[in-house]
């Protein structure tokens, strides 16, 4: 164009020479005013590159969750969002946050082709945007490890529980499309008073789903009655979940006691001279399941957590995914045609798999002393109901693993039963357990371009 430009005022030059010495004064202005649509043009596309590429590094800073590293995240992201071979120097980035906003802007520079003819050697463009973490559309299953090593910890999952739910509700009310749900887990776990049909509160809750042959109440406040706690019905076979009806606790050995004055609480029966107790729910965790619910203040109240029992991740993980689905037996998941909601389980536990021992040993899969279910059997079938979480039912699974005492072979576990090694957390100090609840729920957060 501009070798044109020069033929064709060549050519004037030669048939006006009376107006060559004007035009000479001209020139230059005249370059300025042809050129300067071209440096404008260059200018409006770099902004429009440099809004882009600022819009997504900022999105995917807030998303990261680490507020105190964002202004790196932010530069970081931009480098590949805008790279060096692209017109424009970028520099002078700025990013911080003030609550759950993110604020970023970048500025560019460029050396102008034509009008520096006129003292404009360079262009500056200034951009910046917001974005603001809004929660959208999430139904989240807390998997919870109760059991007895947690003794010391539980006030700690108590607090970081109460932290996540307060991030993703804000204020007194949950929004409407956020649903939360609790299943602790140790070495069964209790499905509470929904298992016969009732909600907490004594009203009708749906069709009882557990096997009640010997007539037995929930009612943890006696020996002799159900506690919650539910027999497996084949965890392994993961695609049927749903199928069925579980079997409560029947452990009805009766265990004697030489000692004559061995005190067992309430369980304990004083009978010719010697103690026994009537073990009906040997092992049996009383904290039971919360089903997925938007109603805040319910949620809060039932973060009241027992510390008991061994170790069963597997059956943890498979009532998760019964709680977070919309099939029976709890039915408050998004339906499955909807593509909108998305699906989590977060699952949390302080150490290995273990099978609990002895002669009066029970767990989910009843008495120890009835079949040869050992470790290495629980961890493939966690490992085969995180891979239908994730591949079959695309749950977003994410995974932590809290205290030193956990081996590097359960740690491999969870990370890889995470959906990536990113949604999985290693902590080993209550601060940092809060911590991960804590960026795990501003993950969940939605996020979009506010301006």
């Amino acid at each position: 164009m501009i070798q044109k430009l020069k033929t064709k005022i060549g050519s004037f030059l030669e048939q006006t020479g009376s107006v060559a010495p004007m035009f000479g004064l001209m020139a230059p202005l005249l370059f300025a005013s042809v050129g300067g649509a071209i440096d404008v043009s260059h200018g409006y596309l770099i902004k429009q590159r440099l809004t882009h590429a600022l819009d997504a590094a900022t999105l995917a800073a807030a998303a990261s969750a680490d507020d105190d590293n964002v202004q790196a995240k932010v530069e970081q992201f931009l480098d590949l969002n805008y790279p060096m071979d692209k017109i424009g120097d970028v520099y002078d980035i700025q990013a911080y946050t003030v609550g759950d906003e993110v604020f970023a802007s970048a500025k560019a520079n460029f050396d102008t082709y034509f009008i520096h003819l006129i003292g404009i050697d360079v262009l500056d463009v200034n951009v910046d945007t917001i974005v603001e973490r809004e929660v959208q559309g999430i139904e989240v299953v807390l998997v919870l490890d109760v059991t007895g090593s947690m003794s010391q910890e539980i006030g700690e999952l108590e607090d970081s529980v109460e932290m996540f739910v307060n991030r993703l509700c804000k204020g007194t009310t949950c929004p409407e499309n956020v649903k939360i749900g609790y299943v602790p887990f140790s070495t069964s776990v209790n499905v509470g008073p929904y298992g016969l049909g009732e909600d907490e509160d004594g009203n009708y809750y749906g069709p009882a789903f557990v096997n009640n042959p010997d007539g037995r109440e929930f009612n943890q406040n006696h020996f002799d009655q159900w506690h919650g706690c539910v027999l497996a019905d084949d965890t392994e076979d993961t695609n049927g979940l749903f199928e069925g009806n579980w079997d409560m606790y029947r452990n009805n050995k009766v265990y004697w006691k030489s000692k004559k004055y061995y005190n067992y609480d309430s369980y304990s029966h004083y009978y010719y001279g010697k103690y026994y107790y009537h073990d009906y729910n040997s092992n049996c965790n009383k904290t039971y399941i919360t089903p997925l619910t938007n109603d805040k203040t319910r949620l809060l109240n039932r973060v009241d957590f027992y510390a008991s029992g061994n170790t069963l991740g597997n059956f943890g993980m498979v009532w998760g995914l019964r709680v977070l689905l919309p099939d029976f037996p709890f039915e408050e998941g998004a339906p499955w045609d909807d593509n909108v909601t998305k699906r989590v389980i977060v699952m949390m536990t302080d150490g290995q798999n273990t099978m609990p021992g002895g002669s009066s040993g029970y767990s989910a899969y009843g008495a120890t002393s009835d079949h040869s279910l050992n470790k290495g059997d629980l961890d493939e079938k966690f490992t085969e109901v995180c891979n239908h979480a994730k591949n079959d039912l695309n749950v977003n699974v994410y995974t932590i693993t809290f205290s030193s005492g956990v081996d590097s072979y359960t740690e491999q576990l969870f990370e890889d039963c995470a959906t990536s090694a990113a949604n999985y957390y290693d902590v080993d100090e209550a601060a940092d357990l809060a911590e991960a609840y804590d960026k795990i729920a501003k993950e969940l957060a939605n996020l979009h371009i506010k301006n």
